[in-house]
């Protein structure tokens, strides 16, 4: 078959092959997003104990976000360095400093819409931040609707004891900017 020649129904062959490509994606971004929310499920009651225990919990995050333990401790936030151990534990190549840094730029798009409906486009997957007290990163299980969401969070407090939990009182409105899981 030649390059002008179309292929069965009347598409292209390459029109075919880039609508495969396309449809590859958009499944593998599903599993992507589905992982994140399994993984972060997963976590559900995972302790802040740093104070209680020589089995620290968290070290985990710490050390896999490549943070170091030896400075954390009973006033240390974790709440994005869970957020981007999810995403690094679902496959996309993310780290922490401070916030959510993806170096190719093409795992994850920091989206920060001016005005009202800042979590415009949120889904399930993407990482959504809060303004409180500085920021609380929350990891996104469900869009209910209206403005509701559902979250799977740690730190939620910012005190020791803590625990990763489920929320269903943030809102999409509520949040100061978000994280995309790519591509969209």
């Amino acid at each position: 078959m030649g390059a002008g020649r179309s292929g069965p129904r009347g598409v292209g062959f390459l029109g075919a092959l880039s609508c495969q490509a396309r449809q590859s994606r958009k499944e593998a971004l599903v599993g992507v997003r589905d992982r994140i929310i399994a993984i972060a499920n997963q976590e559900l009651g995972t302790g802040d104990n740093r104070d209680t225990s020589d089995i620290h919990e968290l070290d985990k995050y710490f050390i896999d976000t490549g943070k170091s333990i030896a400075g954390a401790d009973t006033t240390t936030s974790w709440c994005g360095i869970f957020a981007c151990w999810v995403l690094l534990k679902s496959g996309l190549y993310v780290s922490w400093t401070q916030k959510i840094f993806d170096p190719a730029k093409t795992q994850v798009e920091l989206i920060q819409a001016e005005g009202g409906d800042k979590g415009k486009g949120i889904r399930p997957g993407d990482v959504g931040v809060i303004h409180h007290r500085i920021h609380h990163f929350v990891v996104v299980q469900a869009y209910t609707g209206s403005d509701s969401l559902i979250t799977i969070e740690g730190n939620y407090l910012g005190r020791k004891h803590d625990c990763i939990r489920r929320s269903y009182e943030r809102t999409r409105g509520g949040l100061w900017y978000y994280y995309r899981v790519l591509p969209n």
